[in-house]
């Protein structure tokens, strides 16, 4: 199973099945997360996000 894939369960314990497979295959050549954005650059498109849906539960960072 790849990321790529697309699943067809049809019950939730074939489901937990195929994300418990998922994860084996994907733990067997790990790849450690790397920041690609520095934090000011998250929190900027997190206000663009909450000004562009007007959330009003997004404060002013």
């Amino acid at each position: 199973m790849t990321s790529q894939q697309r699943l067809d369960n049809t019950s939730v314990g074939q489901l937990e099945a195929d994300i418990c497979t998922f994860i084996h295959l994907h733990n067997q050549n790990p790849k450690p997360f790397k920041w690609t954005k520095s934090a000011d650059q998250i929190l900027a498109s997190v206000k663009r996000f909450c000004h562009k849906t007007q959330q009003t539960l997004c404060g002013e960072h």
